[in-house]
């Protein structure tokens, strides 16, 4: 990145460029420590590292922003990285050396270049509506997919730092110990269920509220809030992803993900291609992101409850047991809005309210049915 930046003639984008590397170099040893602590159940640590370092640069960009501009940015974004790597490497006690071993050093990328491609893969399929966006419709439509595009990347950064990255020691060390498929079974399937029935919800009262946040917040782009909806729901399926990886890679099934990514690609992007030439837009787009990401989560799910020796009838009875609350939230999201639109009082906010009070009164049958068949939220309750 710094030797690109020597080939850059606007001063901003080189000096962006130039922090960028600096940012890139000091977070490759905060990724190791970084799963370190969490290996080690030093979860405070990671908590208070994360909180510190998203502060510092938060209120470096509020101070130094305005006065200094992409310097300010840059110098913001450089401390905050610096101190999180510093935290991590105190409070871990680790001691980096320059000793070559070959050896295991070929067997980490043996063991972890599988792993990778296929979060690389997924991160393709998540991403495609852009690439093929940008060829179809051009840069300007892209920008106003923005807002789809960081409510995507602020909810893989989520459920990577609250959900994978505990869910996947715990598992992990139990695998450890008993070897059994079964017993550690419980750490994807728990979260699947939990999320199934009550991350809709969640994701349609935010859903909801972005119609009059975002043209209050970021006017430009209010013509991209209507795909952002729809990417809300595309949010579930990044959840349970987080969720199960671990489990993958404990029961050897990378190589069965990378095949199911990797099919999917060409089809995705036909997908994506068809929509987009066809004129359905940002939204057509979001739908399609939407229908990939479920394809891809479902096949995830189903190479885990093969693994723990389901059977097809079973497999499927699970799979659309935790799809069809989401599906229902769906319609109620679409019923409340055109019954909003009619019965609603004038203002974009109370519109917005009227709207999620309708979408939740009608997805709380839903809701309720499932907390009583699997208990989910009580055993929440009750572990705190």
């Amino acid at each position: 990145t710094l030797a690109i930046s020597m080939f850059v003639e606007e001063p901003n984008t080189k000096l962006a460029l130039r922090f960028i590397a600096v940012v890139i170099t000091t977070a490759q040893p905060g990724y190791f420590l970084e799963e370190l602590a969490i290996a080690r159940h030093r979860f405070t640590l990671r908590a208070r590292e994360a909180v510190l370092e998203a502060s510092v640069n938060l209120t470096g960009c509020l101070l130094l922003a305005a006065p200094f501009g992409i310097f300010g940015v840059g110098i913001s974004s450089v401390t905050a990285s610096i101190l999180g790597l510093l935290i991590l490497w105190r409070g871990t006690g680790f001691r980096f050396t320059l000793v070559k071993d070959w050896i295991r050093t070929k067997l980490l990328v043996k063991e972890g270049l599988p792993f990778a491609l296929s979060e690389g893969g997924f991160e393709m399929l998540r991403r495609l509506d852009i690439l093929v966006m940008a060829l179809v419709l051009g840069p300007v439509i892209v920008g106003y997919y923005g807002i789809s595009l960081l409510i995507m990347d602020f909810s893989l950064m989520f459920a990577r730092g609250a959900v994978a990255q505990v869910l996947s020691p715990h598992l992990l060390r139990k695998f450890g110990e008993t070897g059994s498929f079964s017993e550690v079974a419980i750490y994807y399937e728990v979260p699947a269920r939990l999320f199934s029935y009550t991350l809709p919800v969640l994701l349609g009262l935010g859903a909801c509220l972005l119609h009059p946040i975002i043209p209050l917040i970021l006017p430009q782009y209010e013509n991209g809030v209507p795909a952002a909806q729809i990417t809300m729901w595309s949010l579930a399926f990044v959840a349970v992803h987080s969720s199960i990886s671990s489990f993958l890679v404990a029961a050897k099934r990378i190589p069965s993900v990378l095949r199911i990514f990797f099919g999917l690609l060409p089809v995705a992007a036909l997908g994506q291609w068809v929509v987009l030439s066809s004129g359905m837009g940002l939204e057509g787009a979001a739908w399609v992101t939407f229908c990939t990401l479920g394809v891809a989560a479902c096949g995830e799910l189903a190479l885990a409850q093969r693994q723990v020796g389901r059977s097809g009838a079973q497999i499927l009875m699970y799979l659309t047991s935790l799809v069809l609350p989401l599906v229902i939230a769906i319609g109620c999201f679409d019923l409340a809005r055109t019954a909003a639109a009619g019965m609603a009082p004038p203002g974009v906010w109370m519109r917005a309210v009227f709207h999620a009070g309708l979408f939740a009164g009608f997805y709380s049958p839903v809701l309720l049915a499932y907390e009583y068949h699997f208990s989910m939220l009580r055993m929440v309750r009750e572990a705190q």
